[in-house]
């Protein structure tokens, strides 16, 4: 089995090119920041296409800002070489970096 990611490119109006991604089974998800806030893994945020690994490394070449949440994607970004593990933090349990290639 292949693993799968969700893929989202947004275009900011000053030229801004940001570059969603998360692992596919937290799409829609609720996740608990805090001890109260519960935030949804945003479907018009992370919910564009479900693309291979492959493909989510080639797509990002472009992209100013790259927002990876997820476990699995963040561990790819790191066998990549675009982070080191010190660069992550967790959200509600889950890993999550911001890359700014601006």
């Amino acid at each position: 089995m292949t693993d799968k990611f969700w893929f989202k490119i947004h275009h900011a109006p000053n030229g801004v090119i940001i570059a969603a991604i998360c692992d596919e089974e937290l799409l829609g998800k609720d996740i608990l920041i805090g001890n109260k806030v519960v935030k949804k893994i945003s479907e018009s945020f992370y919910g564009g296409v479900l693309i291979t690994e492959e493909e989510v490394f080639k797509r990002i070449e472009n992209a100013t800002i790259i927002n990876m949440l997820g476990d699995r994607i963040v561990k790819k970004a790191i066998q990549y070489g675009l982070v080191s593990s010190k660069n992550i933090f967790k959200i509600g349990g889950i890993s999550h970096i911001q890359i700014f290639n601006i």
